[in-house]
């Protein structure tokens, strides 16, 4: 028999809780001691993200550090979209998964992974985006307080629309697109449409009341959010027209009071290891939509000839821009970019 969590009750108990408590119990470093991790996140919980990676994660982290350290995840999103960060480094979770783009102009150096045209690959481009903020844009200190366990991006991403094919810019003019934040949203500036930006829990509302007429999404976030058969039309471009940079991540503090064998322990799970499961996860979800795209009535259109001419013209501004950013970071744009 199943019960049922009621999420107001584990919500108000959790919040009872001291800050402090979220972290459990004994002290770090004591041989015999446990810590419990919760993790939270605003991906529904069948979510391949879910189901492929953080429950496996957890299971993997029990066994590698014998039982020290145990991550347990929430059964509701503890905080909405915008406040996942908070919501770590307030102590009300341990550890949290999100997109930078939820937290406008917090983390603008995390746009290079979010840049038109960077590669068809997740895995490949997580795993570099992971070495480049390393070697690049750590420096910066754009995440202090928190402590990065993995970035990625998702496969390209293009447009989705209600109406179509799309063959020209002249098509999208007029068009509302849900946009998910981020430089997605100067993507979207620079092709002419109206951009509505929201987190995805506000996705399905928006585009079945026909608020907005299609949106800026990866190849499988119309499968994973039930929104197939609202965007009919998905115009492929090579590479990308734009991405979403993603973290998963836990605050400095509760990095720092596990004991030096449990970070020992973890750091084959944690960087760019784990970036790269992200982005094979990212990558499998792309195939499995790809392969519904008959069954669900999607129409594919490629972005080729003068049209892929168009938009990589009417984007590269928005390259330039992030370039011209990172530089008044004290970050050399153009290498780092060069080296993604």
């Amino acid at each position: 028999m199943t019960r049922r969590i009621d999420r107001r009750r584990f919500l108000a108990a959790t919040l009872a809780a001291p800050a402090a408590a979220t972290l459990a119990t004994l002290p770090a470093g004591r041989a015999g001691a446990a810590t419990t991790l919760r993790m939270s996140t605003y991906l529904p919980s069948r979510h391949p993200m879910v189901t492929g990676l953080f429950l496996p994660w957890a299971e993997e982290v029990a066994e590698a550090t014998g039982g020290e350290v145990r991550v347990e995840l929430a059964p509701a999103s503890l905080a909405p979209p915008p406040r996942q960060f908070e919501m770590v480094t307030d102590g009300l979770a341990n550890v949290g998964f999100t997109t930078h783009s939820y937290t406008p102009g917090r983390f603008p150096l995390t746009g290079i992974a979010e840049l038109p045209f960077l590669g068809a690959s997740s895995e490949a481009l997580s795993v570099a985006y992971w070495q480049v903020h390393r070697d690049y844009l750590a420096s910066a200190n754009e995440h202090r307080g928190i402590h990065l366990l993995g970035l990625s991006t998702h496969g390209p991403g293009a447009l989705w629309t209600n109406r179509g094919p799309i063959g020209s810019l002249a098509d999208l003019e007029g068009l509302k697109l849900v946009v998910p934040g981020g430089l997605g949203g100067k993507v979207a500036e620079a092709l002419g449409v109206v951009s509505v930006q929201a987190p995805a829990p506000q996705w399905y509302e928006l585009l079945s009341r026909g608020t907005a007429d299609g949106a800026l999404f990866s190849v499988d976030a119309p499968m994973k959010f039930n929104l197939e058969s609202f965007l009919p039309n998905y115009t492929r471009v090579p590479d990308g027209l734009f991405n979403n940079s993603f973290a998963m991540f836990t605050s400095e503090r509760d990095w720092d009071r596990l004991s030096e064998a449990s970070r020992s322990a973890l750091e084959p799970l944690v960087g760019e290891s784990l970036s790269r499961r992200m982005g094979v996860i990212w990558d499998g979800g792309d195939a499995a939509a790809e392969g519904r795209f008959e069954e669900a009535g999607i129409t594919v259109t490629d972005a080729s000839g003068a049209f892929l001419e168009e938009l990589r013209e009417a984007v590269a501004p928005v390259e330039a821009a992030w370039v011209e950013t990172a530089g008044s970071k004290g970050v050399d744009g153009a290498a780092a970019l060069a080296r993604l």
